[in-house]
């Protein structure tokens, strides 16, 4: 839970005395004691400020203050709740780390040009700092078998499982130049990462395409590279390329999926889906599948290596 202080505000209370007040008289007047009040005095705000109540959050932000503020404590919750938002939107959580605000937790942005509201995300502050999450998965309480619209918008819980939304993955990656990161953790224990030193996507003019995904560094998503170029499908909505098949509807997932490999028949590996006596393979990254699904229908990195992960969060921090 985070302290916050409102710079060059002073909100006091005035609280009720307990105390008895000392009886005063002068000639010619009526002895009369004053009794306390027991009525609690309005809050007062100087003039030119908001009085808001902030709400409390789960983890701690730094404290700031300032000459001349009164330092306020507010006291943690039981309750989980998003973390307090700074008293400035940013457009991302790089913006938010470089403001001082270095521990992970759920924070409010307003990407440049995002023509609604602001919006919660989850900001990772390990690995340089700043890292804006768009996806993970821990468990399977949350299905990611979803439609066009629903990946659009977004679904999940940013403190658990989630994906923010294609059209906030849009609006951040057109900012600025950003950088992309996973990290898995496989089934095994083994924790692994991957890192491209480029990604962004396209409106939904273009069906989200990934226009670009730099060079590859790491031991997971060396297949992503493939998927560069391809357009977002859903179940309702195939925009893969292949005319064999439905790839989101075989791999259960909304993904970039790809044809490259959509007519070949290969022997089984975890990547692929099953048709007669013929296994298939639409993409070797599938981060959105079914967790701990069967064969195809699973949550696997690295075509054939990485199956049925544990855990993966995807993020973007600014290049530069």
């Amino acid at each position: 839970m985070y302290g916050l202080y409102l710079t060059g505000t002073t909100e006091e209370t005035i609280k009720p005395s307990t105390t008895q007040l000392p009886t005063t008289t002068s000639p010619g007047t009526t002895e009369e004691t004053i009794k306390p009040s027991t009525t609690q005095l309005p809050t007062t705000t100087l003039p030119g400020t908001t009085d808001e109540t902030v709400k409390p959050s789960t983890t701690q932000l730094p404290t700031t203050t300032s000459r001349g503020t009164t330092q306020h404590t507010i006291k943690p919750s039981t309750t989980e709740s998003p973390t307090t938002t700074p008293p400035v939107l940013y457009s991302d959580c790089k913006d938010v780390y470089d403001a001082g605000y270095t521990q992970d937790g759920v924070y409010k942005i307003l990407p440049a040009g995002w023509p609604s509201a602001a919006f919660h995300v989850y900001c990772k502050m390990d690995n340089g700092g700043g890292w804006t999450v768009f996806q993970r998965r821990i468990d399977s309480t949350t299905d990611f078998y979803q439609n066009w619209d629903t990946y659009k918008i977004g679904f999940g819980d940013v403190s658990a499982n989630f994906w923010l939304g294609n059209d906030k993955i849009h609006y951040l990656t057109a900012q600025k130049n950003y950088k992309l990161r996973f990290d898995i953790t496989t089934s095994g224990g083994q924790s692994e990462y991957a890192e491209y030193a480029e990604f962004a996507i396209e409106s939904e003019t273009t069906k989200y395409r990934m226009n670009k995904l730099g060079s590859h560094s790491g031991k997971a998503g060396t297949e992503l590279s493939r998927n560069k170029g391809s357009s977002f499908s859903t179940h309702d909505n195939d925009n893969d390329g292949c005319s064999s098949f439905n790839c989101a509807e075989k791999n259960k997932s909304g993904w970039w999926h790809m044809d490259d490999w959509c007519s070949d028949c290969f022997g089984y590996f975890c990547s692929c889906f099953q048709v007669n006596s013929c296994y298939y393979t639409c993409t070797g990254e599938n981060l959105n599948g079914v967790y701990n699904g069967g064969s195809g229908q699973n949550i696997f990195s690295s075509d054939i290596v990485y199956c049925n992960i544990k855990f993966v969060e995807m993020k973007i921090r600014p290049t530069s």
